[in-house]
């Protein structure tokens, strides 16, 4: 069975939060809304609360270089950075070849006529 959930606005000022209304296992809280805060972290009267106030200094600075990754994400980036390690071996053993067979191209083709 879903859990079925009511919002009663009773005043401008109180609100009420039922789960599983007119069940055996309701479960109901009043939240106050319009009693006015008078202190927060040590704080009095009108309060304005920034992120190091609540222990998030960093949270609009971290540059994405600083940012854990989980494992999944750093052994697929391993595994690509292999991939392109494999590649641009292959690339240098392909320009070694190719230069080797120009080489013995133009020495073959140059001294060719002296064998005619």
């Amino acid at each position: 069975m879903s859990d079925n959930i009511i919002i009663n606005e009773n005043t401008p000022d109180q609100t009420s939060i039922i789960i599983n209304g007119n069940t055996a296992d309701q479960k109901s809280i009043t939240v106050n809304t319009g009693s006015a805060v008078t202190s927060v972290n040590n704080r009095f009267g009108a309060v304005v609360l920034s992120s190091n106030d609540v222990g998030l200094s960093a949270v609009d600075n971290t540059s994405d270089l600083n940012k854990p990754i989980s494992y999944a994400t750093l052994y697929a980036l391993s595994a690509i950075q292999n991939e392109i390690n494999l590649l641009n071996s292959f690339d240098s053993i392909i320009e070694s070849l190719s230069s080797f067979w120009n080489t013995a191209y133009t020495n073959l083709t140059s001294n060719s006529a002296a064998y005619l």
